[in-house]
């Protein structure tokens, strides 16, 4: 009977030798949801993972659910991974990551969209990494900025570095850190300093774009109060015009005050801030979603957010409570899409009455699928075939870009002169950057680093000691020998350093062939109707304030950003904090009013010949108001 066992123990053994290995592996099932039915991939670093060899996710199309479960056997703590399709991986800024501390993990995630974090996986910085965040930043702004006293005093500016030291005596999430940041950025009054989203590091990436938490609607702001203009939920009742009071209790009084410590904006000119507040009907993360969820005092979670408003439907007084889930960004920008053409791309018409409308929302170009020269060529090439003489062009939501491309406008306005009376002086704060510091920054031209052939003389009250002064007789750069450099003009007229300066000589020459000569232009002499509204700072800002000069140019809407102080932008450096990972934008040029004094000069932005704005009853109606009550003007 003993030695009748032996042969099934020695198989007992056998098998639990062969398996140990395994025993100790972890499992792992992966769920990833699309938003269409296509063949889904994962790769990673981790066998049997692997970052060429992509394994197939079984794929249930009708529920665009895709799955996979995989073993581990060499029990890593913790795994890196992406999903593709046949065609590209997703687009995010770092490697998905999952902790393995059970043997069996079930893993669902949502296809380009990062994993959101939750009180557990994020981040919390110790009081000595703030500190040494904190130092980097004070460091880089203090040598680089050049607008840092521009709105304060220094002894205004030490106040507030005192307040976040103190803050900063304390460890703090990511999350916390981030807005903590943003508020300081803030206080600055520049609109071009601030955690922009597009430029942050992973871990901030999953912070803002992973959670559900995004609101369903998108609303305008009229008159101080919230009037719903697109609805992205499942409540029906959520027509435009339907007024929100409270969101999970708080007023909308509340919200705007508290979400106003992190808009930005130029100076004393607030107009920016509100119009960043409106959540538009456009794809993209806007300023709204990034500071809501912390000003709204959200818990850090992976679950989907809740949001009970309080709402007064469109021609009713009675409030009601509606509860609606929140959204993904992905989520409300394919609702967006599916309902609701993009209407954010250049468009130029020539209407019944012979009047020609010209919409331009970006003149950051360089990510269009599409040649503006020619659409310029073409557009005023139309105007003069149809001896169109009045033209209204459409800047609203237009927050800037690439200063050539409002120049070239203005070139076919015939309005190029225009900015020679509102010119600008572009100042640097610096001429080299500390080695110690240069390893934190980034940027898209290395001359940024040592930017002697920037940097010019300035005799203004802005900032004494703000520069160090060039001697008259000194070169700034000498063009002979370095003929493929140029230096910032000692005038810059209402406009930051020529794109030229900043883009590869190919590019050059390939814009440069791109554009009609000046006698072959066909130039627009009649009558410009310029509508504007407060998201317009930066490029946009300088060319309305140009175009506003001429007396063909009437400037209609909403008071514009910017201010006409000056503002500070031009070049930029990216400011990564060691730590933390948060980046910061820090501009490098400061325009300072060269024909006025600036005590002389409005602490605010344009303010338009007529004031005209979107009533709840345009918000109703699904109409552009300000644009038709324009034209019906103009028969």
């Amino acid at each position: 009977m003993y030695f009748a066992r032996i042969p099934a123990l020695i198989y007992s053994i056998v098998f639990a030798l062969y398996f140990i290995p395994y025993a100790w592996a972890n499992t792992v099932h992966f769920t990833v949801q699309t938003s269409s039915p296509e063949t889904i991939y994962i790769i990673g670093d981790t066998a049997p993972l692997n970052i060429s060899q992509p394994l197939q996710l079984l794929s249930d199309k009708h529920r665009k659910q895709h799955k996979i479960s995989l073993w581990f056997n060499q029990s890593p703590e913790e795994i890196k991974f992406l999903f593709a399709t046949q065609d590209k991986q997703e687009p995010l800024k770092g490697f998905r990551t999952i902790k393995l501390n059970e043997a069996t993990t079930y893993s669902e995630h949502i296809f380009a969209v990062p994993d959101a974090l939750n009180s557990d996986s994020m981040q919390v910085l110790s009081p000595q990494q703030l500190q040494n965040d904190l130092q980097v930043l004070e460091q880089a702004l203090d040598v680089l900025h050049p607008g840092l006293y521009r709105y304060q005093s220094e002894s205004e500016w030490q106040q507030k570095l005192r307040q976040i030291k103190a803050t900063f005596g304390q460890a703090q999430s990511l999350a916390n850190t981030f807005v903590e940041v943003a508020e300081l950025l803030t206080a600055l009054q520049c609109g071009h300093t601030y955690l922009n989203p597009l430029n942050q590091h992973a871990e901030v990436e999953r912070l803002l774009l992973g959670p559900a938490n995004k609101l369903p609607v998108s609303f305008i702001q009229i008159d101080k109060r919230w009037y719903i203009t697109h609805n992205y939920s499942n409540k029906s009742l959520l027509k435009p015009g339907t007024e929100i009071k409270s969101i999970n209790g708080q007023s909308v009084t509340t919200l705007t005050q508290a979400l106003l410590r992190y808009m930005r904006g130029d100076g004393a000119n607030t107009a920016q801030q509100h119009a960043e507040l409106n959540l538009v009907n456009e794809t993209g993360l806007q300023p709204f979603d990034v500071y809501f969820p912390f000003v709204e005092q959200q818990a850090i979670s992976t679950e989907r957010t809740s949001y009970k408003l309080e709402v007064v439907l469109a021609n009713t007084t009675r409030p009601l409570f509606i509860d609606v889930p929140g959204l993904t960004l992905l989520e409300r920008e394919e609702k967006i899409l599916a309902s609701h053409p993009q209407t954010s791309a250049w468009s130029f018409t020539i209407t019944a009455n012979n009047v020609g409308v010209m919409k331009l929302p970006s003149f950051a170009t360089y990510n269009m699928d599409f040649s503006w020269q020619a659409f310029y060529a073409e557009s005023f090439a139309a105007l003069k075939a149809s001896n169109v003489q009045e033209l209204v062009i459409d800047v609203r939501g237009n927050t800037g870009g690439l200063d050539e491309v409002s120049q070239q406008l203005a070139s076919y306005l015939n309005l190029a002169d225009a900015f020679a009376k509102v010119s600008y002086t572009p100042i640097i704060k610096y001429q080299d950057v500390p080695a110690e510091l240069q390893k934190h920054l980034r940027t898209w031209d290395p001359r940024f680093f040592a930017p002697v052939e920037y940097t010019l003389a300035t005799n203004t009250d802005f900032v004494t000691g703000y520069t160090k002064p060039i001697e008259a007789t000194q070169k700034v750069v000498n063009q002979k020998e370095n003929p493929q450099q140029e230096r910032i003009p000692q005038e810059s007229k209402a406009q930051a350093p020529k794109v030229q300066k900043f883009i590869s000589q190919e590019d050059k020459e390939e814009s440069q062939s791109s554009l009609l000569t000046e006698n072959d232009k066909p130039t627009f002499n009649g009558t410009i109707h310029l509508l504007v509204d407060g998201t317009n700072a930066s490029s946009t800002f300088f060319l309305s304030q140009a175009m506003a000069t001429n007396e063909r140019v009437r400037v209609i809407g909403a008071p514009t950003g910017g201010n006409q102080k000056g503002i500070n932008g031009g070049g930029m450096f990216f400011l990564t904090l060691p730590n933390s990972q948060i980046v910061v934008d820090i501009p490098l040029f400061a325009y300072i009013p060269k024909l006025q004094p600036l005590n002389e000069t409005p602490n605010a932005g344009l303010t338009p010949d007529v004031l005209s704005k979107p009533t709840v009853k345009d918000v109703i109606m699904q109409k552009d108001g300000v644009l038709e009550r324009l034209l019906a003007s103009l028969k």
